[in-house]
């Protein structure tokens, strides 16, 4: 909900920790793994390891969910301070305690 929420803004990209790397895991391996191991394809005990190979940053999954979401590429990049995204997450927290879901919490 957050890549999303970062990626639908219009023509100026605000993001925070833009080159922190992030490992995703696709759906499809996800339910295959439950499959496997609801029918005891999987030994006892196994760790399954779900993740794509190679990282890549927050900036660039932002960037493929806005391409993905038909938006056209950013014009320019507001990368905020930690300091400015633990408030704007507080913020998000009292949202959330007035029956707003924004997927910006703590």
């Amino acid at each position: 909900a957050l890549v999303r929420m970062l990626s639908a803004f219009p023509a100026i990209q605000p993001i925070m920790l833009a080159s922190a790397r992030v490992q995703t895991v696709d759906i499809d391996d996800v339910c295959a793994a439950v499959v496997a191991g609801v029918e005891g394809e999987l030994p006892c005990g196994t760790d399954v390891d779900l993740v794509e190979a190679a990282p890549l940053t927050l900036g660039d999954i932002v960037a493929q969910v806005r391409a993905w979401h038909g938006f056209p590429p950013a014009r320019a990049t507001l990368h905020a301070p930690p300091a400015l995204g633990a408030l704007a997450a507080r913020i998000g927290d009292a949202a959330g305690w007035l029956g707003w879901r924004t997927p910006l919490r703590t």
